[in-house]
């Protein structure tokens, strides 16, 4: 039985199957561990450089998509597939160097749950990219109640206590770091340089980045639901300031007649419109909240008592 578990998606990365796993083993070589690959639907060699693999280390594991289902699905499944205590994440193309793993490893020995793995850069990424992720960190952590650390990624080591919450989460489209956030457990976090690739080409383009950062806006926040009640409660204010105006006037006698009632009216039920369709978004989000199924609470395991008896001896106490 592993006590650690490796899981790489992998969609066209036949160039990057042996190194990524020589490197893992020589890193991981004290360590128990399979490597789980989940192809998520190659067209390449990727499917059949893993099997060659397989054939040789008995560690290493299969799980083949049906089509490209996406980066986050294919982590998901192979999380669900791991057996091991511990469960890392990363990818195919080296940019989540190996050579980290063991320092992961030992922060999980140290009783954390999650150990998150915090870019600092990235070699080679261009301009825009990199000023897209800081505007979309910014963005998240600014709508959202439970930010994510910025330059957090799917580089992480997940407890099985933690994989077990994650994988009953429901729902076809996931932003898995953030529902990590919401769960807690007060990860460890050990900053990186990403590396450049170490071959091929990526195929996760900036549409899949801007797809990704649509999924987790509308997953980590209700703002844009709000944003009928906020918008409601505005103009409503307002048409109260125009019904003054619209008064006074009437009072001045420098109104048509039937002029001021209709405005009055008009704006009166456009803005409760509003307002209750700011209402029936907070219900929709409720639903939506319901659909996810995530738990009423999340509890760390009882065997971790004397994780919690060293954290308490660890704090500073008064001179």
């Amino acid at each position: 039985m592993p006590e650690i578990s490796i899981v790489i998606p992998a969609h066209n990365e036949a160039t990057n199957i042996d190194i990524i796993y020589s490197e893992i083993s020589k890193e991981l070589s004290k360590e128990r561990i399979e490597v789980i690959f989940v192809d998520d639907g190659s067209t390449d060699k990727s499917v059949g450089q893993i099997l060659e693999l397989k054939s040789k280390h008995s560690n290493v594991r299969l799980v083949r998509l049906s089509r490209n289902f996406g980066h986050q699905a294919a982590l998901m499944a192979g999380i669900a597939s791991a057996s091991g205590k511990a469960i890392i994440t990363m990818d195919c193309d080296m940019q989540h160097s190996p050579t980290h793993l063991p320092k992961m490893v030992a922060k999980w020995r140290e009783g954390h749950k999650i150990v998150q793995m915090v870019r600092q850069k990235t070699e080679g990424i261009g301009f825009f990219k990199n000023l897209f992720s800081n505007v979309f960190y910014s963005m998240i952590n600014r709508l959202s109640e439970f930010p994510i650390v910025s330059g957090a990624a799917d580089f992480q080591l997940l407890d099985q206590h933690v994989a077990k919450y994650l994988i009953s989460t429901k729902g076809r489209q996931h932003f898995i770091r953030g529902t990590i956030s919401w769960l807690g457990f007060n990860p460890a976090t050990i900053e990186y340089t990403a590396m450049e690739r170490h071959s091929g080409s990526a195929s996760y383009s900036f549409w899949h980045s801007l797809k990704l950062a649509k999924v987790a806006l509308f997953s980590m926040s209700k703002f844009p639901l709000r944003l009928g009640i906020y918008f409601g409660v505005f103009v409503a204010l307002l048409c109260f300031l125009y019904i003054i105006y619209t008064i006074v006037m009437w009072f001045g006698g420098e109104t048509i007649p039937g002029w001021a009632s209709i405005m009055v009216m008009f704006l009166f039920v456009g803005a409760v419109q509003i307002i209750i369709l700011g209402i029936i978004g907070e219900y929709i989000g409720q639903i939506y909240d319901s659909g996810r199924s995530l738990p009423a609470y999340v509890k760390y395991p009882e065997e971790d008592e004397h994780f919690w008896l060293e954290q308490k001896t660890d704090e500073p106490t008064d001179p």
